[in-house]
C-alpha cells in the first residue's frame, strides 16, 4: 500500500509545476503554426513541430533558429544563437493587426519597438 501511495504521490508532484494550457493559448499556436512572417529586418517560418527559423539583417545573412511555445498567452522562443542585441529567451506579446498583420513585442520594456511582420 505505501508503495502504490509513493507512485501516486510522485505522478502528483510531476504534474505540480505543469503548464496548463488555455484556449487562448491553442488558439494564437494554431494561428502562428506553420506560418512565414516577414518584417523589415528578418524571415521566420514559424513551424508547428515547435521549432522555427529564418534569415535576419539587411541582407538577409544572419541565419536564425530555435523553438518556440505559447505559454500564458505568449509567444515565448529560444534561439540556438546568440544575436548581438538580440536576448537569447524571450517571451514576446502578440497582436494581430489584421488578418496577414501581427506585431510581436516583449514583454518586458527595453526600448525597442514591437516588430510587424506581414504574415505569408
Amino acid at each position: 500500500m505505501k508503495r502504490i501511495f509513493f507512485i501516486a504521490s510522485l505522478g502528483l508532484l510531476s504534474s505540480c509545476g505543469a503548464y496548463e494550457y488555455t484556449d487562448a493559448d491553442r488558439e494564437l499556436q494554431e494561428r502562428l503554426s506553420g506560418k512565414t512572417l516577414v518584417a523589415e529586418l528578418a524571415t521566420v517560418t514559424i513551424k508547428s513541430d515547435g521549432t522555427f527559423d529564418g534569415l535576419a539583417g539587411t541582407k538577409r545573412d544572419i541565419e536564425l533558429s530555435g523553438t518556440w511555445e505559447i505559454k500564458n498567452g505568449h509567444y515565448c522562443r529560444k534561439l540556438d544563437q546568440q544575436l548581438k542585441g538580440v536576448p537569447v529567451n524571450q517571451c514576446q506579446i502578440v497582436e494581430f493587426i489584421s488578418s496577414n498583420k501581427v506585431s510581436f513585442d516583449g514583454t518586458k520594456p527595453d526600448g525597442r519597438k514591437p516588430v510587424i511582420y506581414i504574415i505569408k
